[in-house]
Parts: structure tokens; sequence; C-alpha cells
């Protein structure tokens, strides 16, 4: 991993999962210590993982989370969440964290209803729940940034 990803808030999530896994099939929530890492907690959400991702729920949304829709949908499942490219990615990247047990991220572009483009990157980790034996895993925590483009709808 890069410098430059080690200061993306992605990058700053798989580092630190790295690091608290050491040589555990899976972190567990407790292991991830947010309350005193609140850099990574504040731009990171949670959910609990239901059987399918859309039955996910959306636990937490920290405040430098920018998708609207998932702090619109905080306490819901991923399903109340409107359909869109970046919800069908969130879900593609649940059912890879939580099938291959690694961080999954993916890069691309979306454009607002009506509005601008911009950049986006998701990354999510898979961990277990404090009291769940090692393989399982019970929760997604994942980071979400975005970038306008310039000029992307006319403007400056």
């Amino acid at each position: 991993m890069s410098e430059t990803d080690e200061r993306r808030a992605g990058g700053k999530l798989i580092a630190h999962w790295r690091r608290v896994r050491r040589d555990t099939a899976l972190p567990s929530l407790h292991d991830m210590a947010l309350d005193a890492h609140t850099g990574i907690r504040d731009a990171s959400f949670l959910l609990l993982i239901g059987d399918a991702p859309a039955d996910s729920v959306i636990v937490l949304c920290g405040e430098r989370v920018e998708y609207e829709d998932l702090r619109t949908a905080l306490g819901q499942t991923l399903s109340a969440m409107r359909r869109t490219v970046l919800r069908d990615a969130l879900y593609r990247l649940c059912r890879e964290a939580t099938t291959e047990r690694r961080p999954a991220c993916l890069a691309g572009t979306f454009r607002y209803p009506r509005g601008p483009l911009a950049r986006y990157r998701l990354c999510c980790v898979p961990l277990r729940a404090d009291n769940a034996p090692v393989p399982a895993f019970s929760y997604v925590l994942g980071s979400f940034a975005r970038k306008f483009l310039p000029n992307a709808n006319g403007g400056g």
C-alpha cells in the first residue's frame, strides 16, 4: 500500500484492519477500537450483515462520510436506499469482503441526478462480532470518498 493510499480514508481503514488482524483470521469490531481511532470512525460506516447484502443494516455513519443515502438510511437496511450505481457497488463490495474475508475496494465515477460528475472510492473490510467464533463475520466497516470533477456539469 503506497503512502498516498494510507492518507485516504479507505487506505487508513485497510491499514488499521491489517494491523489489528495480526494472526487472527478476522478481527472483531472490538479489535478495531473505533472510539480510540476517531479519524477512522468519523470517515466510516458500519453495516450489520444480513443474510444478503440488501438485508444488511446501517448501524453507524461517521460525520465525514459524504454518502448522503447512507446517512438518510441509518438504522435501516441497504434495500431502503434508493437504487443507484453506488448502492449496487456497495452490495458487490459487501459480498466480496465477506466471501473472500479480506478488504475490498472499488473506484469509479458517477453522476448525481441533475448534478455534477464525481469520482468515488468505496472500501469495505469484514469484521466478526466480539463474541463470534473467528471464522464467522458479522459486520462490514467501510469508507466512502468522493471528489467532484471540474467542469463536469458545465460549471467551473
